[in-house]
């Protein structure tokens, strides 16, 4: 008995794994031979990730229970093919949606499925769970639209507790630079650029994204805070049009003054100072004494 219905139940989940509808006389052939409920918990994981909505339907028909021992159908049908159907279907026999912390709504962020991140919320998911995941997911994934939903669920103080990792999760956006800007301008619409520690500022310089780090300047974004960490950095990583960018930036601006300078010089960044000297003039600028007006 055991082994016909192991055997029934492989045999389902290569017919469910295909890209056509499976047969319906052979699904039911399958489904009558799979007794066990380990053996029928292991078809619907399968249903749910093919996102197989018809089978699903006559599997659970049929007494199969939606709800597998850990909890994983929700999980693997918003990772893999499931579609809006196929959670509905989920969640409609006893499948809780927050189970794993919200680990169904991370993979339908991470994925940009906004037709499941909407059932998923309205089924008690939180954007906040595990530590913003939800959120981080959607803005490395480069989907801002997904992200603009989600904050309309969470106060703009809550969102603010969670600056920096979501803007580092923007700024490494999987999908490249243009898509890091896009995700970058979506979480700037509800949190102010200077609430971030810097991080995004030194992680477009670090991994060379240029793009990303001119619009961070262009918003707001100071490379003198924290001790000049942009500028150091840029300095550090070599010879390179970061370097160029932030230095050019802080001049322009008027941020860089013999005040300034002599504190780098303070800290053995001679070459630093030099280089800095040397851009200046460069631009046509002069470095002024500190606090007088650049000209």
């Amino acid at each position: 008995m055991a082994n016909t219905s192991l055997t029934a139940a492989d045999s389902l989940a290569t017919l469910l794994r295909s890209y056509v509808d499976p047969d319906p006389e052979e699904l039911k052939r399958l489904a009558l031979a799979c007794s066990r409920p380990e053996d029928q918990s292991s078809v619907i994981l399968v249903a749910a990730e093919y996102g197989q909505a018809d089978a699903l339907e006559h599997l659970i028909g049929r007494g199969f229970s939606a709800r597998d021992r850990e909890g994983l159908a929700l999980i693997l049908a918003c990772k893999g093919r499931g579609d809006l159907r196929t959670v509905q279907l989920l969640m409609r026999h006893g499948v809780d949606p927050r189970l794993h912390e919200d680990e169904a709504l991370v993979a339908a962020c991470s994925a940009g499925r906004t037709e499941l991140v909407e059932l998923l919320l309205e089924g008690g998911c939180s954007p906040l769970s595990n530590g913003a995941a939800p959120l981080t997911e959607a803005l490395l994934g480069g989907h801002p639209d997904v992200f603009r939903l989600m904050v309309q669920h969470v106060s703009a103080d809550l969102i603010r507790d969670f600056a920096t990792p979501l803007a580092r999760a923007a700024c490494s956006c999987r999908l490249g630079e243009d898509s890091a800007v896009n995700c970058v301008n979506a979480l700037l619409e509800h949190i102010a650029i200077d609430s971030f520690d810097g991080e995004p500022m030194l992680y477009s310089i670090r991994n060379r994204r240029t793009v990303l780090l001119q619009h961070l300047l262009a918003m707001g974004g100071d490379p003198i805070r924290f001790d000049c960490a942009a500028l150091v950095l840029a300095f550090e990583v070599g010879p390179a049009d970061e370097f160029d960018i932030v230095t050019a930036h802080a001049i322009a601006n008027g941020q860089v003054d013999e005040n300034l300078l002599s504190q780098l010089q303070d800290r053995d960044h001679t070459l630093l100072v030099h280089l800095i000297r040397l851009r200046a003039t460069e631009l046509g600028r002069s470095i002024p004494d500190a606090g007088a007006e650049n000209h």
